[in-house]
């Protein structure tokens, strides 16, 4: 019972099936669009029949396994038409309106319990008036990711076929039928999405996150080198002074060049600034941190300028 249209295009009587359909109008309306409809109409999310005996127990077997199965429908392909929801009208089919003996509500919607369980789908039965004829329409709820597959819960026997406790229905081509393999693995797939979005979820957060972290990283180094450059300046400007009020001399028989001990509050702050820190290709600033005499202070000064400056490329994105 397939049909590609959204809407029951065959049928004198449009239903929309861009929304579900819940007033006694709207239920009524869609009777009348199953009377019009042509017997090969078949569609996965409403299932018809003919008048049956609504106090029988195989029939609300029946109607249970037609439930379940529309239970079982996948969320996605199911929000296609009518939000979601499934129908099952009983009493009507494409050209006739035989009608039901109404039965008790309270007394159906045990007897279908008691095969679809207390705890299975979501659905309420509604009586409609076509004319002098009653019929019965079901909505079923629609299908949620995280819905564990819903099982028949009770045995029951129509005709000759008997339907064994945990049976599993989904529908087909327009009709109810016994799950396979494929349709197993699709309810438990159905089962395990939200779990599997919360993963999903859980993992692009932790990339948020790291990714949040590396750039604070890269900010917060960004602004130590650039504190490092302001003391090296700084360093090399006080040692630049020191060589031209003192002089650079070469004292001993080994002629070694000297400009006398040197220290600056900004080599101290070197050091600390240093401490804890990545000094990975910054050699001279480490040399300048601890250096004691001018003349080779200004010359790690002046070597720390470029190694800050080529660290400061390398945190380009």
């Amino acid at each position: 019972m397939s049909l590609a249209a959204p809407t029951l295009a065959a049928m004198a009587v449009q239903v929309d099936t861009a929304r579900a359909l819940r007033r006694p109008d709207e239920l009524a309306a869609l009777v009348l669009a199953v009377l019009q409809a042509h017997p090969a109409d078949e569609l996965d999310w409403i299932e018809w029949k003919s008048s049956l005996d609504l106090s029988a127990k195989s029939v609300q077997g029946t109607l249970a396994r037609h439930i379940l199965g529309l239970a079982n429908r996948q969320p996605g392909a199911a929000a296609a038409y009518m939000q979601g929801c499934g129908y099952i009208v009983i009493g009507a089919e494409p050209g006739s309106a035989s009608g039901i003996t109404l039965v008790d509500p309270a007394h159906l919607s045990q007897g279908i319990l008691a095969y679809a369980g207390s705890d299975g789908p979501a659905w309420s039965p509604q009586y409609v008036q076509n004319g002098s004829a009653w019929v019965l329409v079901v909505v079923v709820e629609s299908p949620q990711p995280g819905h564990r597959m819903f099982t028949l819960r009770r045995e029951f026997t129509i005709g000759a076929k008997t339907y064994r406790a945990g049976t599993v229905f989904v529908r087909q081509h327009g009709k109810t039928e016994i799950a396979g393999p494929d349709d197993i693995r699709a309810l438990e797939d159905r089962y395990a999405a939200p779990g599997r979005l919360a993963e999903a979820h859980a993992r692009e957060m932790l990339e948020v996150e790291k990714a949040r972290h590396e750039a604070e990283e890269i900010e917060r180094r960004r602004r130590w080198l650039a504190e490092m450059a302001r003391l090296a300046a700084a360093v090399m400007f006080r040692a630049g002074a020191v060589m031209d009020t003192q002089g650079v001399t070469t004292v001993g028989s080994t002629g070694m060049v000297t400009s006398g001990y040197f220290r600056c509050p900004e080599q101290l702050e070197l050091q600390s600034l240093a401490a804890g820190m990545d000094m990975s290709g910054l050699q001279a600033v480490s040399d300048l941190a601890g250096d004691g005499q001018a003349h080779t202070a200004f010359a790690a000064a002046s070597r720390a300028r470029i190694e800050i400056e080529a660290a400061m490329q390398r945190l380009q994105p």
